[in-house]
């Protein structure tokens, strides 16, 4: 299982982070997200779930939401929090994590994700 998510500092006290994801029904997965959130402690996360889109502001960013795409990937949450970039990229994985474990997806079937965080003005993959 391989996860990912993109973090950028919005400048506004509160961080943002991207997960991309490959999944096929986008009305199940978004409805379960709420359920997920509290089994992980999070029921006040602050997110979004839509198809992959370019990220207004961040070149860098909607490259790699582009290539995202290209390897498949269809869906984009964008998780706000007020924790520093790698804080909420470790939320927005622990959402994937845990939506791996659920219902969602049969034992066994694959996972594709991307995790990143940004560390000044530069993007930090995470393994």
């Amino acid at each position: 299982m391989y996860i990912s998510a993109m973090n950028y500092d919005t400048g506004m006290g509160g961080k943002k982070a991207y997960g991309f994801l490959k999944y096929g029904d986008s009305g199940k997965f978004e409805n379960e997200l709420p359920e997920i959130c509290k089994v992980v402690g999070m029921p006040e996360l602050n997110y979004s779930f839509n198809d992959i889109s370019p990220i207004e502001g961040d070149e860098e960013l909607t490259d790699l939401a582009k290539n995202a795409e290209q390897c498949g990937m269809n869906y984009m949450i964008t998780a706000t929090d007020s924790g520093n970039n790698k804080s909420v990229a470790g939320e927005v994985a622990t959402l994937f994590n845990q939506a791996y474990q659920s219902p969602l997806y049969d034992s066994g079937a694959p996972f594709e994700g991307e995790i990143v965080y940004r560390i000044g003005n530069k993007y930090a993959f995470v393994d």
